[in-house]
């Protein structure tokens, strides 16, 4: 998605493995985030994001909530088109233990 954060005003997430989104200011002590996030990709509820330097460890996840946040330009945001699937069904798929290995071995091939 290239929907940017322009008022610069929307929570800033970043990606755990364990807890998919968090808050960053209250996953780090320092700020992170730069304070001009308006080129910063928004997140939509049922979007996914990840982060592609961080993907072979298991940097995925999916917007649960009803809330809109934003990751950095250098995340990557996706959601499903139409009905094709489940995104929840996806995010348990991709979050697999054979998904992951899969992951880590292109990763690691190329």
């Amino acid at each position: 998605m290239k929907e940017k954060n322009r008022e610069n005003q929307t929570p800033v997430w970043s990606i755990t493995n364990d807890e998919g989104f968090t808050d960053e200011d209250e996953e780090h002590v320092e700020r992170v985030a730069s304070e001009d996030t308006s080129q910063y990709k928004l997140v939509f509820p049922n979007d996914f994001a990840y982060n592609p330097a961080r993907i072979n460890i298991g940097s995925l996840a999916l917007n649960k909530s009803e809330k809109i946040g934003c990751v950095s330009a250098s995340y990557t945001v996706f959601r499903i088109k139409g009905q094709a699937i489940n995104p929840k069904c996806l995010y348990c798929l991709l979050h697999s233990t054979m998904i992951k290995e899969q992951i880590k071995n292109f990763v690691w091939e190329q």
